[in-house]
């Protein structure tokens, strides 16, 4: 499986990464939670654009990158998730993609989150001109359900077909058997047909062991909260760098 090379960290490589969302609403909340970040043991920091209250001023976007970059010397995800996919943002798929592709452009961030759901063509675009722009990109699906483990794998090979960098996938389960679909889908992915970092959660309370079983499933990152989560059953950082190193001693014996 090809490694993922972001700045100073290797992705895909080692313990899996903690990455921090921030999900504050004002330019001022977002630059007080940057400093905090900074000095925490996170390796890298997403951006959740979509709780921004500027979301649709893309100076202000341009603005907020700036200041994030200057405090930061960790790379940044930059994500834009969609109300069809989670996310706190209406916004029609067209802007979706030129904020995006203005990000992208941009080169402040070093990685940007691609929604499966923004279409085929879209996707393909959007992964195209990061590449071109030096920049990395995640493609995602987020769904409210949990797939049979076999379309999970099915999809994660679609989101590799992109040739993205990195793919993730991130399911809501209603019961323990989900949570072990997922997990059986990420063996079986990473054992049989990755060739890039892969990234899988099993989101709320029940899928909280898929948080802090990265290592022992070839999971490449997981995310970890501050002090607001992101999504529902984040584990705060500290704690999350207490158990993957319990668990990445546990597999070096």
């Amino acid at each position: 499986m090809k490694v993922c090379d972001v700045r100073n960290i290797r992705i895909g490589e080692g313990m899996p990464k903690i990455c921090v969302p921030i999900v504050d609403e004002t330019l001022e909340q977002i630059i007080e939670t940057a400093w905090k970040i900074k000095f925490s043991v996170a390796d890298l920091v997403e951006w959740r654009a979509d709780f921004f209250e500027d979301v649709n001023d893309f100076e202000k976007i341009k603005d907020v990158l700036k200041h994030l970059r200057d405090i930061l010397e960790m790379p940044i995800l930059f994500t834009l998730r969609t109300a069809t996919d989670g996310g706190k943002t209406d916004i029609d798929i067209k802007d979706y993609v030129k904020i995006n592709s203005e990000v992208s452009s941009l080169q402040m961030a070093e990685i940007i989150d691609v929604e499966l759901s923004s279409g085929s063509e879209n996707v393909k675009n959007i992964v195209e001109l990061a590449r071109k722009n030096d920049v990395k990109t995640i493609v995602s699906n987020h769904r409210k359900d949990t797939p049979a483990t076999e379309e999970i794998v099915d999809i994660l090979k679609t989101m590799q077909d992109f040739n993205p960098d990195m793919a993730k996938i991130a399911l809501t389960p209603k019961s323990n058997k989900d949570v072990i679909a997922l997990l059986s889908a990420m063996d079986d992915m990473t054992e049989n047909f990755a060739k890039i970092p892969i990234i899988a959660i099993s989101m709320t309370n029940i899928g909280v062991i898929t948080r802090v079983s990265q290592e022992m499933f070839n999971s490449s990152i997981t995310f970890a909260s501050l002090d607001k989560c992101s999504a529902p059953g984040q584990i705060g950082v500290d704690e999350m760098k207490t158990i993957l190193r319990i668990m990445n001693k546990a597999f070096d014996k």
